[in-house]
């Protein structure tokens, strides 16, 4: 191979938020510092598609032999403040669901605003705790 997987596969690194693309950013993570973003592929081996899976393998053999390089690091770090933005905002959404009257919230039809309140700030707090366990935000 003589392209970085990296810059081949840049699109769904940097730009694709379904579960499989969220996995191989994982992985970008783990190999950018894999004290602080663990990736165990026997856990998630079952997530990924033939397609996804290859890209998986180009990026490990391709690190393998060439280490860390520009292209990796780049995608790394965008991904890094990607996430950190995403959790910003969610923390921004959750402060908001804190400080509002639940009965004020904007709720679809057949069902009360309190309900949809309490579901929108569960949501909020797991992405929240998610994001502090992932080290993208603090407390």
């Amino acid at each position: 191979m003589s392209q970085s997987p990296y810059v081949l596969h840049k699109k769904i690194l940097l730009d694709d938020t379904y579960g499989t693309a969220r996995l191989l950013q994982d992985f970008v993570l783990y190999q950018y510092e894999s004290g602080q973003y663990p990736f165990d592929i026997n856990e998630h081996r079952g997530g990924f598609d033939s397609r996804h899976l290859q890209i998986y393998s180009e990026l490990k053999q391709w690190f393998w032999e060439n280490g860390p390089d520009p292209s990796s690091n780049e995608i790394a770090e965008a991904i890094i403040a990607k996430r950190r933005a995403d959790a910003q905002a969610n923390f921004d959404e959750l402060v908001r669901l804190r400080e509002m009257q639940p009965g004020t919230y904007p709720a679809d039809s057949g069902e009360t605003p309190i309900d949809a309140h309490r579901a929108a700030l569960e949501s909020r707090e797991m992405f929240h705790r998610r994001y502090v366990a992932s080290g993208f935000t603090a407390e």
